[in-house]
């Protein structure tokens, strides 16, 4: 089989190679429209090089020779095979023209050629020897079994059942989702059809509750388990078999098998769903597809499903030639494969674990423990990313290592060829062997053999990576270059490894939970979303819509009385079998999950900002992926405590995934609802005529350039860069407590307002949450139901000096129970997000009846969202919630604010050769040479080198959190004779005074062209300096100096 498929691909390389240069780039052709070949085509192909060549370019000629004359026939032989679905001509490549030679076939058909040739091997080779059948199917069940327990997978297997002789394993996914797998092996096709049945029925048979013998010992499944049924068919791909009707078994080729697990990516519950999806299609009686590879793309492309629709189906038809990915992915994967060979580490299809997509190229197998990192070059490296020996000292240590290594030679690969090639390498393997001893020191090579780098580990390593991790990377690339090239020449190599920046980094990060990293959230599974659009559909359609594209207000009305009414709906009747506590508990611990790794990806950020893994578009994405995640488990948990649940169950995971892809849909259709209210966006919403739903989410449309302000903001929104050895410095001090007010003056009197109106003040707060942060929860729940006298009582001990009445009143303002719904479910909208108070994000403290659940990562972005209020002179509760002495003395510290911008703009400009007059007030003037103005000016600028004037109007709007405060934001600057009109008044009133002014300023000339601007200066980036059509200048106060110097009239 190796000879003839050599020789075909062979062939094939060496007719694209001759025809693709005359091929028109991004030419399609339309579903049955007549072939044309143009001139260029032709004569390449009167061009083609003799079979003959590719024979002697084949690893053994005479064997390729011999193939090809057994799968050749004379020209008046050749006969369409009507038998083979898959082969025109059957298992024939060629033409057989006796002395002259051979013809070989079109080499699309010489492709198709394998299929039956795979066949024909089978049967000849079984024929020879029947004992192959049974080596077959040993080596099909070891290869399914290595790809499973290789990937991690918690597998109930392999099976040692005689009652179940074709039941391999049980995958267990999670505590409900279990995938039993069987395989149907024969190279025989008349046997085959029979083992197919006989393994469909033994899956049949296989059901909750079962006990099975495996190698391992007897196991049971659950009672409680919901099983998919997947049958794996081990054969030449040209015998065709199939279940019987009626079977609850999917059914895959074992070549589709292995390209699923290809390309399955991290989510391996997949296959779960998908063999499901194959059994059990609801709405469609029957569904066609040439290939496995075509159903599980489609299925993949499609949101994790093959349907989505509302309307039942006779016939689903899926598009075919899915099959060409796999020549295209193989190109792609080319350099790597050879990577892969030249490291001598097999092919990327014996590492059940890769990820090759991105920029780090891993390959792994759990069952062993290796991971490795590839550096894929003319002399590529793998980096092992685990200890090959010996213990890691901190979980991780290996793998930091090793990526910075991988890294690091990725950045100085030129020069890291170099050497390799100077000491005749031509690959390298690095591992890690560490040492618990003294006697050598933090860091050695402890041997080099066969292309096999080990560095040595010992104590110490990671003290001194704690203290100048940038000292180590530099030891690393010494280490390494000396070990690669004894012989010397390694400045080269050195230096550039030295350029590259920081790869590692093993300072501490100061964290507060005592938890600091909970087990990773489940995520939302596609399968589930899909599923409900589909019930969408249904819904609709059963509410008199008509298939069609709705947009404006015909889709503000549809997502607003129908969308989001319907999904909270179903969300609530999913809710009503479970238990109240047992709901909030599953879902608080996913919110702590989900919370500590958005804290961490915000940390972590200041590491990266200017680093190795800097990436200005990646790092905000994450973070905002993670705050939707939030979001709606926050909407689940709000909703569940707003309209509590009576029943007794405990969800599972499946069902948990069902609430909160409920949830998600629900939460999305509320922020599609604010903006189209709003008018800030323009969504569409699509119904086919079979009731599947496609929603288009646009960004905020018409004049507003949200792209550009969404970008700008997220990275204004980055951290400052944490240098090396920073991180220590940023715990908290431990200083003696003042006050708030004495601390900073300009909160006193919000302090004393809210202590007066309230009981509490921030400072009360804020100590109540650092106590909620510093809570000992136990994982995994990450979460725990305490009396609200117990957190009073530990924040009272923290801080003695605040009665402890204030401490009760706070625990009470941030706690969050089902009677601070009532008001709002009734006066709120659904989609108006700002004007509720009662939130889980600012309110940390779920409230079940007596008790509270305490949430530290959850407490931790909810101080984070107080302090970020705090600093606007804002708090997170919306104004008609306060007392009015507290929104009073809120509004007085922001006028006051303000004034401190305008000062601290005006300071912005020190040393430039301006005329400057701060605060020209419109009653003086006259004073100035400025025969009227309209009202004031915060920053007058003449710039007399380049003859401009500049009007500079100073505003401290807060940072705008949802699209209510977006829009009333960009109102407040462009609604009539708001600032920008005002701005621009001003503008002509100076530019009527230009002269005047300049001669009152001393200016001389005075009397000439004088250039007059306005510029709007506002301390964070604000919507509305991204009106398209607005020609006032918008810039923030840090670059307000660069604005003025580099402004060019």
């Amino acid at each position: 089989m190796t000879d003839i498929v050599e020789l075909v691909l062979r062939r094939v390389d060496a007719v694209v190679s001759m025809l693709a240069p005359t091929w028109l780039p991004g030419l399609e052709r339309e579903l049955r429209s007549l072939p044309h070949l143009r001139e260029e085509e032709l004569a390449a192909a009167a061009t083609l090089p003799p079979l003959e060549d590719q024979i002697a370019q084949c690893t053994d000629p005479e064997r390729a020779r011999a193939a090809l004359e057994a799968h050749s026939v004379p020209a008046n032989a050749l006969r369409r095979a009507e038998a083979s679905p898959m082969a025109t001509f059957g298992s024939t490549i060629a033409i057989r023209h006796g002395q002259r030679g051979f013809t070989p076939l079109p080499a699309g058909l010489m492709v198709e050629a394998l299929n039956a040739l795979e066949g024909e091997l089978a049967t000849t080779s079984l024929a020879l020897d029947p004992s192959l059948d049974e080596r077959w199917q040993q080596a099909a069940w070891k290869f399914i079994g290595n790809v499973f327990t290789g990937a991690g997978n918690d597998v109930m297997g392999p099976m040692r059942d005689e009652r179940r002789s074709h039941l391999h394993s049980v995958i267990r996914y999670n505590d409900s989702q279990h995938l039993a797998v069987g395989v149907a092996a024969s190279l025989s096709r008349t046997g085959l059809q029979h083992t197919v049945s006989a393994a469909a029925r033994c899956l049949e048979n296989v059901k909750p509750g079962a006990t099975v013998s495996t190698v391992n010992g007897t196991e049971s499944i659950p009672n409680s388990a919901m099983l998919s049924r997947l049958l794996i068919v081990a054969a030449p791909q040209a015998a065709m078999a199939s279940t019987p009707s009626g079977s609850s078994c999917a059914q895959i080729t074992l070549q589709d098998f292995d390209w699923i697990r290809r390309t399955i990516g991290r989510e391996e519950i997949d296959l779960w769903y998908f063999a499901r999806d194959l059994a059990e299609q609801p709405r469609v009686r029957q569904v066609f597809s040439w290939d496995g590879i075509d159903l599980w793309e489609t299925w993949n492309g499609k949101g994790k499903s093959l349907y989505r629709g509302a309307r039942d189906l006779d016939i689903l038809y899926v598009q075919p030639h899915h099959s060409l990915l796999e020549w295209q992915k193989a190109s792609e994967q080319h350099d790597i494969e050879l990577a892969l060979h030249t490291l001598d580490m097999g092919r990327i299809s014996a590492w059940p674990i890769h990820s090759l997509d991105g920029t780090s190229k891993l390959v792994g197998n759990a069952l062993s423990g290796d991971l490795y990192q590839l550096v894929v070059c003319t002399t590529p490296a793998a980096v092992s990313l685990g200890a090959c020996s010996g213990t890691e000292p901190t979980p991780g240590l290996a793998r930091g290592l090793g990526e910075c290594i991988a890294y690091k030679l990725q950045y100085s690969a030129v020069q890291f060829v170099n050497l390799m090639q100077s000491s005749g390498l031509y690959s390298l393997r690095i591992e890690f062997a560490f040492e618990d001893t003294t006697q050598n020191p933090p860091l050695f090579v402890e041997s080099l053999a066969n292309r096999t780098l080990t560095l040595g580990c010992a104590l110490g390593l990671q003290e001194q990576l704690h203290k100048d991790s940038q000292s180590v990377e530099s030891q690393f690339g010494v280490l390494l270059a000396e070990a690669i090239a004894p012989q010397g020449g390694t400045e080269g190599f050195v230096a550039a490894w030295n350029a590259t920046p920081p790869g590692i980094r093993f300072d501490p990060i100061p964290v507060r939970p005592q938890i600091p990293h909970t087990p990773e959230a489940t995520s939302l599974h596609a399968a589930h979303r899909s599923a409900h659009l589909a019930g969408l559909g249904a819904h609709l359609e059963n509410e008199g819509i008509t298939p069609g594209s709705y947009t404006g207000t015909a889709a503000k009305r549809i997502e607003t009385d129908l969308v989001y009414r319907w999904l909270i709906g179903r969300l609530h009747a999913e809710l009503s079998p479970f238990d109240k506590t047992a709901v909030l508990g599953h879902a608080l611990t996913q919110l702590e999950c989900t919370n500590c790794r958005r804290w961490w990806t915000i940390e972590k950020t200041a590491y990266e900002v200017g680093s190795a893994s800097d990436d200005a578009d990646r790092l905000p994405q994450a973070s905002q992926e993670l705050l939707r995640q939030s979001r709606f488990i926050s909407l689940l948990i709000e909703e569940t405590l707003a309209r509590p649940p009576r029943g007794t169950s405990t969800p599972t995971e499946y069902e948990w995934q069902e609430l909160l892809s409920l949830a998600t849909l629900a939460g999305e259709s509320g922020n599609r609802s604010e903006t189209l209210h709003l008018e800030l966006a323009d969504h569409s919403l699509v119904v086919s005529d079979v009731y599947e739903i496609t929603i288009s989410e646009s960004h905020l449309v018409g004049s507003i350039d949200f792209d550009k302000f969404s970008r700008d903001r997220s990275l204004a929104a980055l951290p400052d860069p944490a240098p090396i050895g920073t991180t220590a410095s940023r715990s908290e001090p431990d200083l003696e407590w003042t006050p708030l007010g004495v601390r900073f003056p300009e909160y006193d009197g919000i302090e004393r307002s809210l202590q007066e109106s309230l009981g509490f003040g921030i400072d009360t707060i804020t100590i109540t949450l650092d106590v909620i942060i510093h809570w000992p929860v136990s994982t995994p729940h990450c979460t725990e139901l305490v009396s609200p006298e117990q957190i009073a009582t530990e924040a009272h001990a923290a801080n003695p000096a605040i009665p402890f009445e204030s401490y009760t009143e706070a625990v009470a303002w941030l706690s969050l129970g089902t009677e601070d719904f009532g008001q709002e479910q009734s006066t709120i909208e659904h989609w108006e997000v700002e004007p509720r108070s009662a939130r889980i994000a600012t309110r940390p403290l779920a409230r079940v009846e007596s008790k509270v659940w305490v949430s530290p990562w959850t407490a931790e972005i909810a101080r984070r969202i107080w302090i970020n209020y705090l600093s606007q002179h804002r708090v997170p509760t919306p104004d008609s919630e306060l007392p009015q002495t507290v929104v009073r003395a809120f509004d007085n510290a922001r006028q006051a604010r303000q004034r401190e911008f305008e000062k601290e703009c005006a300071s912005r400009l020190d040393g430039l050769p301006l005329i400057r007059i701060f605060r020209l007030r419109k009653h003086r003037a006259h004073k100035h040479g400025i025969q009227q103005l309209s009202g004031e000016i915060d920053i007058l600028c003449i710039d007399q080198d380049r003859s401009i004037i500049f009007v500079i109007e100073a505003k401290d709007p807060f940072t705008p959190q949802s699209a209510r405060s977006i829009n009333r934001q960009i109102a407040a600057f462009h609604r009539q004779d708001g600032h920008v009109e005002t701005l621009t008044k001003k503008v002509e009133d100076i530019r009527a005074s230009a002269v005047s002014l300049a001669a009152n300023k001393g200016v001389d000339p005075a009397d000439r062209t004088w250039h007059v601007t306005g510029i709007m200066v506002t301390r964070h980036v604000t919507p509305a300096a991204y009106l398209r059509t607005c020609e006032t200048t918008f810039c923030t106060a840090n670059n307000l100096r660069e604005t003025v110097v580099g402004f060019r009239s």
